[in-house]
């Protein structure tokens, strides 16, 4: 497992793939956001901007890639058109605390998450807000929507998982509190388990529609898990405060090995669009890339050697029926 990585003069916060094009853009503490050109001999600068007067902690591209939208502890969002570079919008009383995450939900919808545990569904079309929760009493620490598009789960430093529905604009549910700070958070096994990183180091496992308490539990990580992204049905990867990046495995449960490490605590993950590399940011104002493919091609092996094993097994008592069969007949055939 190798790495090739960017270095920055300060702290990266937030990262994001560019859905179409070989491009990653970096948010740092200055407010700056960065675009990088990768998979080429030198990975380089496409551009960079600084419309934010404070630390950039949440960045995402739209769906089709024409906008980048960013989040600032400065309170404000801000929308850039990716052919020039130029700000689109400036939202600048986005939310009353410090924006903490961001999620683009679907072509019009796009989620973000405060300091202070609101979030907020904006129409991406007039910059204006649709929804608004305030559920939460802490920071949103991750924003995760499901394949359906109809359910928001927010990640809550007040140690609670929120199920917001989209389509009614309501709190569907709200999970125990786990008396933990929720830091990340992923969906597996086709959507029907969440898995969330806590302050404590374990991985919490709720079932889909069960939200009360958790159904599993993870633990294996020396400290907080401030980072996890899903890279297959069953296998998740998890950043942590020691700076390690480390295989999960979801049912069976397992901490599988480290991928690789930074020097200082691990800030973000992020899953390129063809599922081949990951990208981590952390303190030590560095975002390095992670060649997974080998990864994923040996967990789908291992899955399709399991059905292969399965349907063996399956040929093998049909074999074994019928060779009885064959026999008995031919015992009565002496007869």
């Amino acid at each position: 497992m190798t790495s090739d990585g960017l270095e920055f003069d300060c702290e990266v916060f937030a990262l994001a793939f560019h859905p179409k094009e070989n491009l990653i853009a970096s948010g740092l503490v200055s407010g700056a956001v960065h675009l990088h050109s990768y998979l080429t001999a030198d990975v380089r600068e496409v551009r960079h901007n600084c419309y934010h007067s404070k630390a950039c902690r949440a960045i995402t591209f739209s769906k089709d890639g024409n906008c980048l939208w960013s989040g600032s502890t400065d309170k404000s969002i801000v929308v850039t058109e990716m052919e020039s570079g130029s700000k689109l919008q400036h939202l600048k009383k986005a939310h009353s605390s410090a924006i903490y995450s961001i999620l683009m939900v679907d072509h019009k919808l796009l989620a973000t998450g405060d300091d202070s545990g609101c979030v907020k569904v904006w129409d991406t079309r007039t910059y204006e807000t649709v929804m608004e929760f305030t559920e939460n009493e802490d920071f949103i620490s991750e924003l995760v929507i499901d394949k359906t598009g109809k359910t928001l789960l927010a990640a809550s430093g007040d140690g609670t998982l929120s199920v917001l529905n989209m389509r009614r604009s309501r709190l569907e549910a709200r999970s125990d509190n786990q008396e933990v700070e929720l830091l990340s958070a992923a969906l597996v096994k086709n959507g029907n388990k969440v898995v969330c990183g806590g302050g404590d180091g374990v991985l919490s496992i709720w079932s889909w529609g069960e939200w009360g308490d958790i159904s599993d539990r993870l633990p294996g990580h020396p400290s907080s898990i401030d980072a996890c992204i899903s890279i297959t049905d069953s296998m998740v990867c998890t950043g942590c405060l020691d700076g390690a990046i480390r295989l999960v495995e979801i049912h069976p449960n397992r901490v599988c090995k480290t991928l690789g490490e930074h020097q200082e605590p691990v800030e973000q993950l992020r899953l390129s669009p063809d599922g081949g590399m990951i990208a981590s940011c952390s303190h030590d104002a560095t975002v390095k890339f992670w060649d997974i493919k080998d990864l994923s091609s040996s967990a789908s092996g291992m899955t399709n050697g399991k059905k292969r094993a399965k349907k063996s097994s399956q040929e093998l008592k049909r074999k074994r029926i019928k060779h009885k069969q064959c026999a008995n007949e031919d015992f009565f055939s002496d007869l």
